[in-house]
């Protein structure tokens, strides 16, 4: 008997943009999930957070000038990147 393949259903699996219970998609307008085997927006928690980390150390990188500029427009005028120290 073939083994059953749940990866498309397991938590660790789960896409950032799906609504667990509802099983819609957050990020496109289609209203449900299509599955990350057929979605170019699939993405894990864990690689956004990883993504976002990213983005953090470019902006902060930038100019404090630019980095107001971004927190303003992008941010509600906060900038998560700066950390004191």
């Amino acid at each position: 008997m073939a083994e059953l393949d749940l990866s498309g259903f397991l938590k660790d699996d789960a896409c950032f943009a799906e609504h667990a219970k509802k099983g819609k998609c957050a990020v496109l307008t289609v209203g449900y999930c299509i599955g990350h085997d057929n979605c170019a927006f699939y993405k894990t928690e864990e690689q956004v957070k990883t993504e976002q980390e990213k983005v953090f150390k470019r902006i902060a990188s930038l100019p404090y000038d630019d980095q107001k500029y971004i927190a303003k427009y992008h941010y509600g005028g906060k900038m998560p990147w700066y950390v004191k120290g």
